[in-house]
């Protein structure tokens, strides 16, 4: 039996790894073989970083998986093995940590004085 790498459990796969550059606004995401991540929760985590970001690309094991790009117009399209699926409407604004667990964030109280 092949011992798979334990990453952490996130965007619907075991993330290994992740990198970010500010300067070309690009990521990667390295997951464990075999692995996938969901486009909507990568794009969003990525624009968590940098609401810059341009394109991201992933890798399962050492495979190269799936490159997002941005396009001029805001939406995203998913390139796979040499196809372009189109492009996707991905929410403006990426939810909350506490949006994303439903969770309920009481505001602030002023202090008196």
């Amino acid at each position: 039996m092949v011992k798979r790498p334990r990453g952490k459990q996130m965007l619907g796969a075991d993330v290994t790894g992740i990198e970010y550059s500010f300067v070309s606004h690009a990521g990667r995401l390295y997951m464990a073989p075999g692995d996938c991540c969901d486009m909507t929760d990568c794009i969003n985590y990525f624009r968590r970083i940098d609401p810059e970001v341009e394109r991201i690309r992933t890798f399962s094991g050492i495979e190269d998986d799936t490159t997002y790009r941005r396009l001029s117009d805001g939406r995203w399209e998913a390139l796979h093995g040499g196809r372009n699926f189109g492009a996707s409407e991905i929410s403006q604004d990426p939810p909350t940590c506490e949006e994303r667990l439903g969770m309920t964030v009481r505001p602030k109280l002023k202090k008196e004085g």
